[in-house]
């Protein structure tokens, strides 16, 4: 009954008076206090004269469920109220059993006329507070179980702790019984008083999760500790059943630590990285997985970003701090000039070393600056070397040299280049030089140098320049070539 079909002041039509308390006037509908809905009963009871209202029952079987949210006003130093499964049979009836709000406490026994059982306290309460309290009968045992907001409480007398409680043998019960108390002038609150048969008893239902599946929602509650937890399900037709569940939730895995954040490899290459905290009881994932390979603790993976999960039986760690593999920049490109032919590296502040690729990529020797004059038609690339990495460039094919151009350069050698205050030159012919910007523009001129001589290129700012040479006289007269040179 959750008296919300009877209007507010009235006495709901299916309960009868047994005691008055402060008068039939005050045991009465009202709409404050509530539990659930808009309306609760209010029982009132006064000292030596409790108030106590009856339900009757009928056919009841051997397994039933009376449930009902309870609120105190007072705790008195006796009974202050409850409810029981009762029998008017003996001086001032039986209780076959009985849950009171006793002396701050609330507790549950049987009673036959004025001998009371063994009181077994079961917890404490607070005035003004509503508990939902179910007791479960079983009348083949004699016994039932109490559960107080949804979960089942042990009592204790002594010393003795029981979870299961005695009820009278000696008789059935014939009407639930509301009671406001007579240990003094006191009010108790009911709202959803029940009585109900499971007809379809659930077996328990025993559930393993892990920690990072909490909350775990089981009907009305949300479950965040292991444990054993009952729950009223509903059916279409009003039918409940309760469901008994036995949760244990997996604690909760360490999370993955790794020994970096952020590792640079060489272009092309794999890094590596170790979990500090492995236990080798866990199978851990790296995400993503593709080209990664592990060995007990020790990760290797491509340039990427990656995180790691523990796993162990079904369930799953939080996921680590990413750790990011990047690799040293190196451009591997080089640039091709065409007149005078030149090959030059893209990539500056490194070492570098070219190779002849048309035979079987020996190295070249003396070929080791940035920029590479063939000599030769073939096919010529780059090694480079840059923080403790080396890559290769793409092989250029050349086909384009002059035989006569060829010789004129083998007869005129200018040096060192890349050159800072003087540029120097070694011919057995007789030359004029001309010195131009890469754009085209001359700036300096240099006539009839034979033999070796020096060219002060000290006033010229860093950068690149085109050095001309042409002969002045003999077989060679007229023909000319041009280098490049790196002034720093």
């Amino acid at each position: 009954d959750g008296f919300e079909n009877t209007n507010v002041g009235s006495f709901p039509d299916n309960w009868v008076i047994r005691y008055g308390g402060t008068g039939t006037a005050n045991q009465k509908v009202v709409d404050n206090p509530v539990k659930n809905g808009i309306r609760s009963f209010q029982l009132e009871g006064a000292t030596n004269w409790a108030s106590q209202i009856d339900h009757v029952l009928t056919d009841l079987p051997d397994h039933y469920t009376v449930e009902a949210w309870v609120q105190a006003e007072k705790i008195l130093s006796g009974g202050t109220g409850g409810f029981m499964l009762f029998n008017p049979a003996n001086s001032w009836g039986s209780d076959i059993i009985r849950v009171d709000f006793y002396n701050g406490y609330i507790t549950v026994h049987n009673r036959v006329g004025s001998t009371i059982g063994t009181r077994y306290v079961l917890q404490s309460y607070q005035t003004g507070e509503w508990y939902h309290i179910r007791v479960v009968t079983n009348f083949n045992t004699y016994t039932c179980k109490i559960f107080i907001n949804g979960e089942q409480a042990t009592g204790t007398s002594g010393s003795e702790t029981l979870d299961e409680f005695p009820m009278l043998t000696t008789l059935l019960p014939t009407h639930l019984t509301l009671v406001a108390g007579n240990s003094g002038t006191t009010k108790m609150f009911f709202d959803d008083v029940k009585l109900y048969s499971e007809h379809n008893p659930q077996p328990p239902i025993d559930l393993v999760i892990c920690a990072d599946e909490v909350p775990y929602i089981f009907g009305s509650q949300s479950l965040t500790q292991s444990g054993t937890y009952y729950e009223n399900f509903y059916t279409e037709h009003g039918c409940d059943s309760i469901v008994q569940l036995n949760l244990t939730i997996k604690p909760l895995m360490e999370k993955p630590i790794l020994n970096t954040q952020d590792i640079t490899v060489c272009p092309d290459s794999n890094g590596s990285f170790t979990i500090t905290n492995y236990n080798p009881d866990y199978t851990y994932q790296v995400n993503p997985s593709d080209g990664v390979s592990q060995i007990d603790a020790g990760i290797t993976a491509p340039v990427g970003t990656y995180t790691v999960t523990a796993v162990y039986d079904n369930c799953r760690s939080e996921s680590s701090e990413p750790v990011t593999i990047s690799a040293h920049p190196i451009d591997n490109t080089v640039i091709f000039q065409d007149y005078p032919l030149l090959l030059t590296a893209n990539q500056t502040e490194a070492t570098y070393q070219w190779i002849d690729c048309s035979n079987g990529n020996t190295p070249i020797d003396g070929a080791t600056g940035i920029s590479f004059e063939p000599l030769a038609n073939g096919s010529y690339a780059v090694q480079i070397t840059k923080n403790g990495c080396t890559v290769l460039s793409d092989c250029i094919t050349i086909s384009t040299i002059d035989v006569a151009d060829f010789y004129f350069k083998q007869r005129v050698n200018l040096y060192p280049n890349p050159a800072r205050e003087v540029l120097y030159m070694l011919t057995d012919l007789e030359v004029m030089v001309e010195i131009y910007t890469i754009n085209g523009h001359k700036i300096a001129t240099y006539d009839r140098f034979t033999g070796q001589n020096q060219i002060g290129i000290n006033h010229l700012s860093s950068g690149v320049y085109l050095v001309k040479v042409i002969a002045m006289d003999g077989e060679w007269k007229d023909k000319y070539a041009i280098y490049k040179m790196i002034k720093h």
